[in-house]
């Protein structure tokens, strides 16, 4: 019998992330690693930085079997607005409640 709904879970968590995750410490964490990754990434000129200040937004939440993977889309102003990353990073979750980097897909920007 299924009693546990696994759609409306990661819903919850998604929609309260930020009860369970430090906003700040993950903000840290996801700007520290993609300016180490800025040199793989993508460049593209853009004729002006749009009005979004620096965000991060929990968009996926799933149980792989071994870890949790959680994705968060992010948009990180860097250089005083001269500059900006914009994409998805992925990190996992393991049993002892720590992240460790997996991926990420993004893009600098270059005003």
């Amino acid at each position: 019998m299924k009693i546990f709904n696994k759609e409306k879970f990661e819903s919850l968590v998604i929609k309260n992330w930020t009860e369970i995750i430090s906003y700040k410490d993950i903000f840290l964490t996801i700007k520290e690693k993609s300016l180490s990754l800025t040199n793989s990434m993508s460049v593209i000129k853009v004729n002006a930085s749009p009005l979004i200040n620096s965000r991060i937004i929990m968009t996926r939440f799933e149980y792989n079997g071994s870890s949790i993977v959680i994705w968060f889309d992010f948009h990180v102003t860097i250089e005083h607005g001269k500059k900006y990353m914009a994409g998805t990073i992925e990190y996992l979750l393991n049993e002892e409640y720590e992240l460790s980097y997996s991926n990420i897909e993004a893009n600098l920007f270059i005003v």
